[in-house]
Parts: structure tokens; sequence; C-alpha cells
């Protein structure tokens, strides 16, 4: 099987156990669109692996310019820019755009953070407005402010916040905001009940991985617009944890989804961009933000790819929605039983259903009426004078033997298992797909490249990494070379300095105390007995 554009800028979801060559398979659709310029593409992946096939994959094939490799654990050159941007849509239509892409950021913090003391944000009315809040103060001006600046704005003493809040363009925040100012200089205790959640929240969710990525500039429409291929390695080396990197992918969903609204609101022609959530399953890509996208982006040119080992990652209602968002399905080894007959089998035995398919032929021997033909009977009379013969006409019945060919058709659920058994039974590299009214009847080979630099021929060796470990770095360190990449300037905390003790009034107790003579003893109280 080869691929061309139809089964490349389409919406998919792609489902096979470890081994089953659903990464590889993605990869050379992708590398397909890649080199025909079909698309922008964009790969959040986990665990590195299919970022990595496809980054080699590339440099095979001479695509090197419009790559962008970014690596969650590289501290130094990043993709920065991640921040909220206001609609550019009017009336209640941008009211309702900026009300999701904050609900959004909200939920990408929340996952974040690691956060299991509810499931969703919004379920923490208290956290979930003050958070909304702060969002606001930083989205709502001339020129957003980075979403790591968060936690400054529930710092209420300081000058910075102050400014925030004076600068914000969204007047309800604003107001709100000076309020709980005011009130801080009345009843401080009670304000720091009130955002002290708030704060927690916007501190556990901004990791240095995130919060290097929220600084800068990346024009993301540019860069769409030119076809690059942003590959978002969220691998991790010890210092980037799953919630980390689930946050970023939060955060670049939010940011691609409204640079393809922008675009499409100015321009009014869709930018088609392959957005791939590589292991869904075991990242946590999809929530209710990701399903709008796929619901909504088809006609702003986005084209979304769930990768994933199993369907576990999700709710019934979110995996009927993810199903039900994806044009074409493709079905790989699922290695589980319960997952070939409840899901994989039956979304493809319904599109190809036939009603007159035999099950079993049986063969049964019968008689029918032949007819009939003309005898002559004779019959013999014996009496006093001796026998007589007479001879009379008539008819026989004629019987013929046939042999009749039953049909036993099958029924739906047997198709399924039929199906099922063919899904279960598929060697590496081969799927079966439906894609709107078109199914494969039969299991179909992916056609692949070769896989370029394989450990078996170019091994490591004497303490050095294998040649496409080798290739692989510097394709990483050619890419990030690009002008889109930012240099991350470190820079030490400032030390944390204790505040001055209070002035005393003088006459008071401890002016008396540094007053009096070595050796004095104080008083214990009004019993007038002295302490030792």
């Amino acid at each position: 099987m080869r691929f061309g554009r139809d089964d490349v800028l389409t919406s998919c979801l792609t489902v096979g156990r470890p081994g089953s060559g659903k990464s590889w398979g993605t990869a050379a659709k992708l590398l397909w669109a890649a080199v025909n310029r079909e698309a922008a593409i964009v790969v959040m992946d986990r665990h590195g692996k299919t970022t990595r096939d496809l980054l080699l994959l590339l440099r095979e094939h001479g695509v090197k310019s419009r790559v962008l490799y970014d690596q969650f654990s590289n501290y130094e050159r990043v993709l920065g820019g991640l921040s909220l941007k206001p609609s550019a849509a009017t009336g209640y239509r941008k009211e309702a755009e900026n009300d999701l892409r904050i609900k959004a950021a909200m939920d990408a913090l929340w996952r974040s953070a690691g956060r299991k003391d509810a499931d969703s944000i919004h379920s923490l009315p208290m956290i979930s407005m003050y958070v909304d809040l702060g969002i606001r103060l930083l989205m709502f001006r001339d020129k957003p402010l980075p979403l790591s600046r968060l936690p400054v704005v529930y710092q209420l003493a300081s000058p910075e916040c102050r400014q925030i809040v004076a600068t914000c363009a969204d007047p309800v925040a604003r107001a709100e905001w000076q309020n709980l100012l005011d009130l801080s200089k009345r009843v401080p205790k009670l304000v720091d009940d009130k955002i002290s959640g708030a704060l927690r929240l916007a501190r556990q969710s901004f990791t240095p991985a995130l919060l290097v990525r929220c600084e800068g500039e990346f024009d993301r429409e540019k860069a769409l617009e030119a076809k690059s291929i942003i590959l978002l390695d969220g691998s991790n080396d010890g210092s980037v944890s799953k919630e980390s990197a689930v946050g970023i992918y939060g955060m670049w969903n939010i940011d691609l989804f409204q640079t393809l609204q922008q675009h499409h609101a100015r321009t009014d022609r869709p930018l088609p961009t392959i957005v791939v959530w590589e292991e869904a399953a075991a990242t946590d890509h999809i929530g209710p933000f990701e399903i709008d996208m796929m619901r909504e982006g088809r006609k702003f040119g986005l084209y979304g790819w769930v990768v994933t080992q199993d369907l576990g990652f999700a709710t019934p209602e979110v995996k009927q929605a993810v199903k039900s968002c994806t044009v074409r399905h493709e079905w790989y080894n699922p290695g589980d039983a319960d997952l070939a007959r409840d899901d994989a089998a039956p979304d493809v035995a319904y599109a190809k259903l036939d009603p007159h398919r035999v099950l079993r032929v049986r063969e049964v021997e019968k008689q029918r009426h032949g007819g009939f033909k003309p005898v002559t009977k004779v019959s013999t009379t014996k009496g006093d004078k001796g026998e007589s013969t007479t001879q009379s006409q008539g008819q026989e019945a004629i019987y013929e033997t046939y042999v009749e060919r039953q049909e036993d058709l099958m029924t739906l659920d047997d198709q399924i298992k039929l199906d099922a058994q063919a899904l279960l039974t598929m060697g590496t590299g081969y799927l079966m797909f439906r894609q709107g009214p078109v199914v494969t009847p039969e299991p179909v080979y992916v056609e692949v490249p070769d896989e370029p630099y394989p450990e078996s021929e170019y091994p490591a060796h004497g303490g050095e990494p294998s040649l496409a470990t080798k290739i692989f770095r510097r394709a990483v360190a050619e890419s990030q070379q690009s002008a889109c990449f930012r240099t991350v300037v470190h820079s030490e905390p400032t030390p944390w300095t204790p505040p001055s003790p209070p002035a005393t009034k003088k006459g008071g107790n401890a002016s008396r105390v540094r007053g009096r003579k070595p050796g004095a003893s104080s008083s214990t109280g009004s019993t007038g007995r002295t302490g030792r």
C-alpha cells in the first residue's frame, strides 16, 4: 500500500500494539507529506521515537532546512513564545473564543502541575476563578505577557503586580484585581486564603521546560506558511516529567489553533497543518480542547492524527468523540482481543457488511416427482376350469433423486469475529483501515522506507555511539541553528534577604533590658520572685 494526498490530508486515528508498525507507517505518511510540501507538520511525541526516526528519514530525503527539532530536555536553544493572544473576531464570537482559550490554558496548567486532588480545575471554584482572572490580566493588553509571569500576579505587594494590573486592557479583570489589592491592605489574611490555591498551582505548573518556552518570540504562522516540520521531542532524560511535557503540548495546541484561526480570519483561506499526537494513551494528549480542534479544525486547515497503542486513555464520551471526529481509521495489530472485538473489528466490519455473505454450504439428497410412465399389468386367475390370464394398461409414478445445495448466511457477529481474527493475526506492517465508505477487505501491507543507519549494521562500539545516534545529534544541532530558536540566558536567582526587625519605642522593655547591668536578674511576673 502506498500513500497519496487523500490518505494524508485528513484526520486520522491510528491504533496498534507496540511493534505493530504504526509508528513507521505514520512516519512514512509524514515523509510523503513533507517531501511533497502538502502541509506544515507538527509532531508531539512524548517518547521521542517517531520524531527521531522522522528526522533521520527527512535528512536522507534531502529535507533539512524546514525542520525545527525542539528537545524538551534542552534548556539552551528552545522554541519559545508560548502565550495566549486575544481573539481577532468581533462581538460574541470574540468573547466565546477568548473564554475557550483561557479554559484550555487552565486545563493545560492543571495537567502540567500533575494535580490529582480533583478531576479538573473547573471543579474547584476558588482556584478556577483566580487563575482565570490572572490569565486575563496577562492576556488582554497591546502585547500579551508570557504566561510564565502568572505567579507574579499573585504577589500582591510587588510593584510588578501593580504594574500588570494598571496596564490590563480588560476593565472587569482590572477592577476585580484592584479590589483585591485594596482588600489586602485591610485584611491580608483573608486575601491570602483566597488566592493561595491559585498561587500554588501557578508555581507547580511552570516547570523549567515550560518556563523557558513561554519567554521570547516565535512566529508560528510564518513557520506554518513555510511548510515547516516542527518535531517536539518530550523524551525524558531525568529532567522532563510526563506532566511537564503534557503541559507544553497543551500550550502548543492552544497556540497552534489560535494561529490557524487568525490566519483564516485574515485571509479567508485554510492553512494546511498536520498535527500528530503520538502515544496519546501514554501522555493524556486528548482533552476537551483537542476534541474541539478536530471538530472545527478542518475549515482552518488542521488535520489531527491520534496515534495510540489502545483507547484506554479516554472515557466512553471522549473515545466516541475521537472516533467520530476522525475520517480515517487505521487498525494495526491491536494485540488485545477485547480491543479487536469491541472497537477495531466492528469499525471495519460495519462498513463492508454483506447481507448475502455465505457462512457454510450443505448438500442434502432429496426426491421429487418426475411424472408417470405407462406399464402393462398381467394378472393370473385360477379357477375350476383352470387358469386365466388378463392384461391391463396403467401408469406408474416416477421419482427422481437430486442434491439440494443449502446456504447458511453469515450474521454480523460472525463477520465481526472473522475480522477480529484477521486483525489479531496480522504481521508487522499490516493494517486494515476505513476512510468514509472505503474499507480494506483484507489486511494490506504498508510500504515504508528502509530504516536509515540500522543499529544491526552500524552498531555502537568502543564507547562511541552508533552511527544513527551521531547523525541524529548532528541533525538536531543543525536544526536548532534556525533563527526560530532562541538562546536561553540563565540568571542566578536573587538571594533572599530577611526583613529588618521592627524598631522599638524608647523606654520599652527592650531598652530596659539593654540598659540592665550584667548579672542582673529579670522579673518573672508580679510575684516578686526573680529568675536565675
